[in-house]
């Protein structure tokens, strides 16, 4: 605060003793005020460059954090600040509304400085701004509609910040704009239509963001535009006819969206295109021929849709072409033309993967020496391998999937993308290794990750990082297809470690295509389970199809849109019939979802596989009928008795059987009808051993916990645990268990009942009410004072293992109580307590559980940390985690930490009434305390109870 009050006046001061080198002109001092909060609130601290006499017209470039250019042109003697550029790599700040009084501004370049917080809405005032640079820091929020406002702006570039909401119809009315550059946001809704009245434009790019909707047909408009980049969106409809008006433009790409029909006629009309791409989505018909008229064309770019017929000769005459790139044509029929009808002599990429291509590799692909990355994999190619190819200086080659009559063995050296192996070789290693009997009737993989027990079921290892890789028991193999992908460890095959649990700790990826390999089967029917997870919580979108025995299952597979979200788990079964002892389970990339970002990293995944035989019906004889049949008759007579009696005995026990607490007693059946026979209607939350109802009793209130009727034998030993661990508990911040009850067909926990329901939703459901800044303090300080109890004041220390706004529940007083640790377990020398590893959310979760080190109490205190900056800023860390936001809520409480600014975090709810300055700042220098990565460094529980009271004590 104190910089922020000083820099106005110092500089005012440093120009008013030196002015400006040799000439008498004046900054107006409000600009000098303006000036110094803008340039404080970025971060920037008074320097010696303040005072240098020449400051305003003659800046030190290079020398400082920032330059300043000013005009002092007019003729009543005074400058006005004109240009400002912030050097890149500046460690934070804000853009303060202040900016919008800098009126004379021409140029604001802020490039790569981390700055953080919204674009305020004063920019609109800068009307005489030519240039905007703001891109590639962490600007959130919308872009503000008075942007529209500045009628004199040429340049605007806004990428790579975290901008939401709909890109500004205003826009369309900064008629001198000539670059519009929006990348690697998260925008949405539709391009603006009115984007088409921008006359002057030369570049438009939208890509990476979320846009919805069709491309608007009024940018058939924009003649001057010469780059148009609207790839990895989310955009529908057809490709409008009007951009064939577009003479000019030499950039179009709309890969990686949802795009149907067919490339337009009109397009024929781009003849001054240089790059086209289409990649990535579900265009069909025939690839148009007149492309051979684009003379300028370098990079074409269709894979990924559902063109069909054959490819034209001519393409192959198109000399200035460097990369095509062509996968999954429907056609039959076509081969390589002859020498004098291929003349791609400047190609560097060649991608024609499952193009139907028959025949033999031509020799004169071999003399094609700036070629670097070739794919013909996926097609019917025969004879030999060209001997040519050998010359060339290749990086990638991938000729798999093929007919050849023999492979060379330089295809399997450094620059083939890995081994590749048809059926007929697999068959051939699965007869060796079987020694031509069958052995196995099941299969379990743990993809990309070690060996591991499952519900009994033992997983195998499967950690290499190869290409190829076979089984120690040589019962399976995996393959993979890299394409023209190549990573820098130069394999394409690698599994990667997700953070998570049991089969989804690691999954395998691979760029193109995963083939798994189950040798020695035995002859018969089975259920294929696939297990899918993506952790990947950016925008790219990670599309492939699935074949088991080379027959589509699944088609244009996106992990995250049909579970929900990254690090969701996502099961699919299939049955299958195995004759010759081999099954195959392919994974392939067909070129659709993100094309670019990051190569080769959106290929198919997979976290595990299980194959198990599948009972088959036999065909019943005529004896069987007939006793199946007097069966029928009499079986439902005996079950009718037997139901009977089990009601009358079930009745008796539910009227008899008295669950005793607090001085008074309850029937079972009591209980039971005041859940309304545990109907949906009543239910309040669900935990990890069932579903929870509310008991309405006529002068008392309960929580009921009907424990999951599913539960093995050992979770019901764990039952008995939380009764005897949770009855023996009293502490006015623990959820206290009142009772229980454990028979043969009824499980029940009996708690009393929390008015206010979770802390979770009194903060983050919209309709909940706003909570005042004293019981959010109340609130801390009860979590607080219940983890002590367990951590300090119990004979053993327990650990929660759980902690989360969810698990917090407020009675009719607001009073925090603790719930959901029944099984948390003693922390010495218990075996289940490794049980906990696999409880709680990431987002709560403390780095050591993650990492597998050793846990200690401080893993609660570091998701108590999270709790508490939830509690003061309204925020769920949760919520922003699954919905694929990408400024995280502890991510934003650091950046504001480090800058000094962590008041900036406080709920807005919160800012508009009288809170109490200190005490926040007590929770949250509290919880960035907590939060720290290494759990002795956090503070105990009792240090943190005994601040809170300190500050309410003080207070």
């Amino acid at each position: 605060m104190a910089i922020t009050n000083f820099a106005p006046f110092f500089i005012l001061l440093c120009l008013c003793l030196f002015g400006f080198g040799n000439t008498d002109f004046d900054l107006p001092p409000d600009e000098v005020d303006a000036l110094g909060e803008v340039l404080s609130k970025m971060g920037i601290v008074p320097t010696p460059s303040f005072s240098r006499p020449s400051y305003c017209d003659n800046p030190n470039e290079g020398v400082y954090a920032v330059t300043i250019w000013c005009n002092c042109g007019d003729n009543n003697k005074t400058c006005h600040v004109s240009d400002i550029m912030l050097d890149a790599g500046g460690t934070g700040g804000y853009i303060d509304p202040s900016i919008g009084r800098l009126k004379y501004l021409e140029n604001l370049y802020v490039a790569n400085n981390q700055l953080s917080g919204g674009l305020p809405d004063a920019i609109g005032n800068l009307t005489r701004l030519q240039s905007m640079y703001i891109g590639s820091n962490q600007l959130s929020g919308s872009i503000p509609y008075t942007i529209g406002n500045l009628q004199s702006l040429e340049l605007l570039y806004l990428h790579r910040n975290l901008f939401t909401g709909q890109i500004p119809s205003s826009i369309g009315n900064i008629s001198f704009l000539r670059r519009l550059v929006l990348h690697g946001n998260m925008l949405s809704g539709s391009i603006p239509s009115t984007l088409g009245s921008l006359s002057n434009l030369l570049t438009m790019k939208l890509e990476q963001n979320q846009l919805s909707g069709s491309i608007p047909s009024e940018l058939g408009n924009l003649y001057s535009l010469e780059q148009l980049r609207l790839q990895e969106n989310q955009l529908t409809g057809k490709l409008p006819e009007e951009l064939g008006n577009l003479a000019n433009l030499a950039q179009l790409d709309a890969s990686s969206n949802y795009l149907t029909g067919v490339v337009p006629p009109s397009y024929k009309r781009l003849t001054s295109i240089i790059l086209f791409a289409l990649a990535g989505n579900n265009l069909n018909g025939p690839i148009p021929n007149f492309i051979t008229n684009w003379t300028n064309l370098t990079t074409l770019f269709l894979s990924g849709n559902g063109f069909e017929g054959k490819l034209f000769p001519e393409i192959f005459n198109m000399s200035n072409l460097r990369e095509l790139w062509v996968s999954d044509l429907n056609n039959s029929g076509f081969t390589f033309p002859n020498r004098s009808h291929a003349n791609m002599t400047n190609i560097y990429s060649l991608v024609l993967r499952n193009c139907s291509i028959n025949g033999q590799i031509p020799e004169y692909i071999g003399n094609w020496s700036s070629l670097k990355y070739l794919d013909l994999s996926f097609n019917n190619l025969t004879g030999e391998i060209p001997e040519s190819l050998k010359a060339l200086n290749l990086s990638i080659m991938d000729l798999s999937y093929n007919n050849f009559a023999s492979s060379n063995d330089f295809l399997i050296g450094k620059k083939s993308s890995g081994k590749k192996l048809n059926r007929n070789e697999i068959l051939n290693m699965s007869n060796t290794s079987c020694g031509g009997k069958s052995k196995y009737n099941s299969l379990f993989i743990n993809c990309g990750g070690g060996q591991l027990e499952v519900e009994g079921n033992e997983y195998e290892n499967d950690t290499s990082k190869s290409n190829f890789f076979v089984s120690e028991k040589r019962n399976w193999a995996y393959t993979c297809c890299s394409g023209q992908f190549w990573l820098p460890s130069g394999n394409s095959s690698f599994p990667i470690s997700n953070s998570t649990t049991s089969l989804y700790e690691t999954t395998r990826c691979c760029p193109v295509a995963l083939t798994y390999y189950a040798f020695c089967l035995h002859k018969g029917d089975y259920i294929v389970e696939l297990h899918f997870i993506d952790n990947d919580t950016n925008v790219w979108k990670r599309i492939f199809d699935v074949y088991i025995q080379d027959v589509r299952v699944l088609s244009n597979l996106d992990i995250k849109r049909e579970a929900g979200g990254p690090y969701q788990v996502l099961v699919k079964r299939f049955s299958i019939t195995v004759n010759d002892s081999l099954l195959k389970i392919q994974l392939y990339w067909a070129g659709k979802g993100s094309l670019y970002n990051p190569v080769g990293r959106n290929g198919p995944i997979l976290a595990a596989l299980s194959v198990t035989p599948r009972k088959n019906r036999k065909k019943l004889s005529s004896w069987q009928i007939a006793v199946i049949t007097l069966g029928s008759i009499l079986t439902p007579l005996i079950v009718l008795a037997f139901i009977w009696k089990l009601v009358w005995l079930r009745n008796k026990e539910l009227n008899e059987k008295v669950i005793r607490f607090a001085g008074r007693e309850i029937t079972l059946r009591q209980i039971i009808n005041a859940t309304q026979n545990f109907s949906p209607k009543v239910q309040i939350g669900e935990g990890h051993l069932g579903k929870i109802y509310k008991a309405q009793l006529p002068d008392l209130t309960l929580a009921v916990k009907k424990i999951s009727p599913e539960l093995k034998e050992k979770q019901q030993n764990l039952l008995q645990r939380e009764i005897f661990n949770l009855t023996s508990m009293r502490h006015e911040n623990l959820v206290q268990l009142l009772g229980g009850y454990s028979g043969k067909n009824l499980s029940l926990l009996i708690y009393e009942y929390m008015e206010n329901g979770s802390l979770s939703q009194a903060l983050f459901e919209p309709k909940s009410s706003a909570i005042d800044w004293k019981t959010r303090y109340g609130i801390c300080l009860g979590i607080a004072k219940g983890l002590k109890y367990l951590h300090e004041e119990k004979q053993s220390n327990i650990i929660h293992g759980n902690v989360k706004a969810s698990k917090i529940l407020l009675d009719k007083d607001f009073t925090a109580k603790l719930s959901g640790f029944g099984l948390a377990t003693v922390y010495e020398d218990d075996p289940i307590f490794m049980s906990l590893k696999a409880r709680g959310s990431l987002a709560y979760m403390a780095p050591e559980r993650v990492t597998q080190r050793s846990i200690t109490v401080q893993a609660d205190v570091y998701s108590f940390g999270i709790v508490m900056l939830e509690i003061v800023s309204g925020r769920s860390v949760e919520y922003e985690r699954y919905k694929e936001h990408y400024e995280f809520l502890v991510d934003r409480a650091c950046v504001l930490h480090a800058n000094g600014r962590i008041l900036d975090l406080v709920d807005e709810e919160l800012r508009s009434t009288e809170y109490d300055r200190y005490e926040t700042m007590t929770i949250l220098e509290l919880a960035m305390k907590c939060i720290n990565p290494v759990p002795t460094l956090r503070p105990t529980i009792s240090e943190i109870v005994a601040a809170l009271q300190n500050r309410s004590t003080s207070t």
